[in-house]
C-alpha cells in the first residue's frame, strides 16, 4: 500500500551522477528500489501549493513511470542479460521508462554485469518518493524532479555467479538512509526518467 502525503519545500539540489550499486568507472552504480514497498510523499511547488492530504495529479504519471523503471532495473540487474535485437526481455525493459543519459548508463551497467558474471540478490532497498518541484514549461522537454531516500541498502548486494560469492566492490556502501534526485522528463509524449543522481549529502531522513 502507498501512503501519499503532502508538505510545502523549496530548492533545488544537484550532485554527481548516481547509476546502480558499486563503482564503474569512478561511477556510483546504484541500488535501486523495488516498488512494491515504497511510501510517496508528494511535495507541492511553491507557486502551486495544494490542499493537505491530496496529491497533486500532475505529478502522478511521472512518479509511476520511475516506479516502474525500478521495477525493472532490479529485475534485469537480478537477472542479468544482453538485449536481442536491441530489446530486454519485457520484465526488465527499462528501456520502456528511460531515455539518455540513463539509459546508456544503465545499458553499459548491465553489459558490465553480463560481461563479469554478477548479479544482484537479496531484497532491494526501500523507496521513499518526494515530488520537489514540477515545470511543466521547461524546454526542451516538461520536467519533473524526485527525491528518493533509500533504506536498506545492505540487503541488496552482487554475487559472482560462478562461486556464489558476495562481491564487496560491487555492493551497497551505505547502509544508512540514502538520497538521490530523479529528473522524468515528458519525451516523446510519455514520462521518462533522464537523470539519476545522488543528493549532494549523501544521507538523507529515512
Amino acid at each position: 500500500m502507498v501512503t501519499v502525503s503532502v508538505r510545502a519545500r523549496t530548492g533545488h539540489r544537484t550532485a554527481v551522477l548516481l547509476l546502480a550499486v558499486g563503482v564503474i568507472g569512478g561511477l556510483v552504480a546504484g541500488c535501486m528500489p523495488t516498488s512494491a514497498a515504497s511510501e510517496i510523499n508528494v511535495v507541492a511547488p511553491p507557486a502551486t501549493a495544494i490542499p493537505s492530504g491530496t496529491a497533486d495529479p500532475r505529478a502522478a504519471a511521472a512518479v509511476s513511470t520511475y516506479r516502474e523503471f525500478v521495477k525493472a532495473t532490479n529485475h534485469l540487474m537480478r537477472h542479468p542479460v544482453l538485449p536481442t535485437d536491441s530489446v530486454y526481455p519485457e520484465a526488465s525493459d527499462f528501456t520502456r521508462y528511460s531515455v539518455d543519459p540513463v539509459q546508456s548508463q544503465y545499458e553499459s551497467f548491465v553489459a558490465m554485469l553480463v560481461k563479469s558474471r554478477h548479479a544482484f540478490r537479496g531484497t532491494a532497498p526501500k523507496s521513499s518518493i518526494t515530488v520537489t518541484s514540477i515545470d511543466l514549461q521547461a524546454t526542451p522537454y516538461a520536467s519533473i524532479t524526485l527525491s528518493d531516500c533509500q533504506t536498506k541498502r545492505d540487503r541488496w548486494r552482487a554475487y559472482d555467479t560462478r562461486t556464489e560469492v558476495m562481491n564487496p566492490k560491487m555492493t551497497p556502501g551505505f547502509a544508512a538512509p540514502y538520497g538521490i534526485t530523479v529528473t522524468v522528463v515528458l519525451a516523446q509524449q510519455r514520462w521518462k526518467v533522464q537523470t539519476i543522481k545522488p543528493d549532494p549529502a549523501g544521507l538523507c531522513a529515512g
